[in-house]
């Protein structure tokens, strides 16, 4: 396999992964904002994380995968049950 098919295999693996990256996002945007605001606002980051909760479980929902599928290069494996959990 070519360096270019790795890459794109990589690219393509890493989009299975957006929802974990979402909510990596948003626990850090969550904690910084945390630290910054007033105690009185916390209702902000409630909604933000309620938000992006609900976000990614409807990107898991669209990418929900209806064939098992290879991600890093059958490093690991996207099936059913790992989309469950």
């Amino acid at each position: 396999m070519e360096l270019k098919d790795q890459l794109l295999s990589i690219a393509e693996s890493v989009t299975h992964l957006l929802p974990e990256l979402i909510l990596i996002a948003s626990l850090v945007i969550t904690l910084v904002l945390g630290l910054i605001l007033k105690k009185n606002k916390q209702a902000i980051l409630h909604t933000l994380a309620v938000i992006t909760y609900l976000i990614a479980i409807v990107i898991i929902i669209q990418t929900w995968p209806k064939q098992p599928v290879a991600l890093f290069g059958g490093m690991m494996r996207l099936d059913d049950f790992s989309a469950f959990f």
